[in-house]
């Protein structure tokens, strides 16, 4: 065999099948630590309601200062993971447009239009991370009445 057909075997076949099996391990994982933080937080509220519900004088202000503190909690965390998002599509949208750009320049076809493909996931990290923005004003301005 010559190189270019070794080449052409390595990039053809087993470069993608690798790809394939890190992307689905990748999703298996987060699946399942997704489901274990579900089940702690599950368990928790539990026994807290379970003590509650066991003490002696039930005291609702206690209950709805849980609700609420849980509330922040997972809104804090949405905004959190909208940040986050935003981030990697910002990043993911940069380097997307450089390595157009590139190609573009490359192949000697308009850089400026294959450049422009990466501004499509740049603007959406960026929306992202306006929303996050006025999701944590909001959460403040909610905080503070």
């Amino acid at each position: 065999m010559d190189d270019v057909a070794v080449v052409g075997v390595i990039f053809g076949t087993l470069v993608p099948m690798v790809l394939f099996i890190g992307l689905f391990t990748f999703l298996a994982i987060a699946a399942r630590s997704s489901s274990r933080q579900k089940i702690a937080e599950s368990q928790g509220r539990y026994e807290f309601l379970k003590k509650m519900s066991e003490s002696a004088s039930f005291d609702t202000q206690k209950f709805i200062e849980f609700e609420k503190a849980e509330l922040a909690t997972k809104r804090a965390r949405r905004i959190s993971n909208l940040r986050l998002w935003g981030f990697i599509f910002l990043g993911l949208g940069g380097a997307l447009a450089l390595f157009l750009f590139a190609v573009g320049v490359a192949a000697d076809e308009s850089p400026l239009m294959l450049g422009a493909i990466g501004l499509i996931p740049l603007a959406l990290g960026g929306a992202l991370m306006l929303a996050s923005k006025l999701e944590a004003r909001e959460l403040t301005e909610t905080a503070k009445a």
